[in-house]
């Protein structure tokens, strides 16, 4: 049975070197994040391994996106691992200069 892990926020920063690793190690993979493209690319390189990968635009903040990235593990037999590695913390600029909306963007998602 193919061991299967969801990794969200795998279509950028740390997300496809989490996502490659856990394929390295034998993994299929669900390549979740709200960019579909970058989870594209993520979702080849890990192919390039071997093993299987799924690609689901969502965000985790969506039920339906939920539901979508489960049906996409239950593909590959169900998740036996996940790592939630969506959303952000900080806006990408300095406190200061950082709008309400940039901070609420921030901690709100995902």
């Amino acid at each position: 049975m193919q061991r299967t892990a969801i990794v969200t926020g795998a279509g950028s920063e740390l997300g496809p070197h989490i996502a490659l690793g856990l394929g390295r190690a034998g993994y299929g993979i669900v390549v979740a994040d709200i960019d579909r493209t970058a989870a594209a690319e993520c979702a080849d390189r890990i192919e390039t391994l071997g093993v299987p990968a799924r690609v689901v635009a969502a965000a985790v903040r969506d039920r339906a996106g939920l539901n979508r990235i489960v049906a996409r593990s239950n593909e590959l037999g169900g998740p036996r691992a996940l790592v939630n590695n969506a959303g952000g913390c900080t806006p990408r600029r300095p406190h200061p200069s950082a709008t309400a909306e940039e901070w609420t963007a921030a901690t709100e998602s995902g």
